[in-house]
């Protein structure tokens, strides 16, 4: 998924849910669970503090990552059917 269609989703959400609302990291499909999100980073931060790219970086390129936080509790099977794309 693009960095635009991701942002695109969310502000759709925003509109229709509003701001206020709890975002979460489900993994996992098969055995699922929900995590609260520690943040987000890019390659170029992690190139920055390390020195190292990421080992999946093709030249050029940059790469925006959700960083998963604390294990909450067991997710949904039914969020991989329900998402939206």
């Amino acid at each position: 998924m693009k960095l635009k269609d991701l942002t695109g989703l969310l502000e759709r959400y925003e509109a229709e849910v509003g701001g206020d609302v709890e975002v979460r990291l489900m993994t996992q499909m098969q055995y699922p669970f929900e995590h609260a999100l520690a943040g987000v980073t890019d390659a170029c931060a992690i190139l920055d503090f390390t020195g190292k790219a990421p080992d999946t970086l093709a030249a050029g390129e940059n790469i925006v990552y959700i960083v998963e936080g604390s294990q909450l509790g067991y997710g949904k099977k039914d969020a991989w059917e329900t998402a939206e794309r």
